[in-house]
């Protein structure tokens, strides 16, 4: 289990999938920028990526959503460090492998969708 985990871990997305994942939750998805950051690896896993704010805010290089998770609401045992050592020592990411509960997320703060 992982040691020092935050109260709250929290999640970017662009305004256009709000209304989805205000009805659904989170889904564990490969997205473009996490494929492009595996140079387009058809073998990588499906995550919900999350984020610790005591790192700072997570930079998207876009005004996007963010939502917040209490922790307890999550699987300790599932939650694991981002796989990339850089993402998670320096920036304090975290993958989630399961969906998250539209009712266990918060959104905190709406975004524009705009290039920052």
């Amino acid at each position: 289990m992982l040691k020092n985990l935050p109260n709250k871990l929290y999640h970017k997305s662009p305004p256009s999938n709000r209304e989805y994942i205000q009805l659904y939750g989170l889904m564990p998805y490969v997205g473009d920028s996490y494929r492009l950051h595996y140079d387009d690896d058809t073998t990588l896993k499906p995550y919900i990526f999350l984020y610790d704010k005591r790192y700072g805010d997570y930079d998207t290089t876009y005004d996007d959503d963010i939502y917040e998770i209490d922790t307890k609401h999550l699987n300790k045992h599932l939650l694991n460090k981002d796989p990339d050592e850089y993402m998670y020592n320096e920036l304090g990411c975290y993958v989630y492998p399961i969906k998250i509960e539209p009712q266990l997320i918060k959104l905190i703060y709406k975004g524009t969708g705009e290039s920052e």
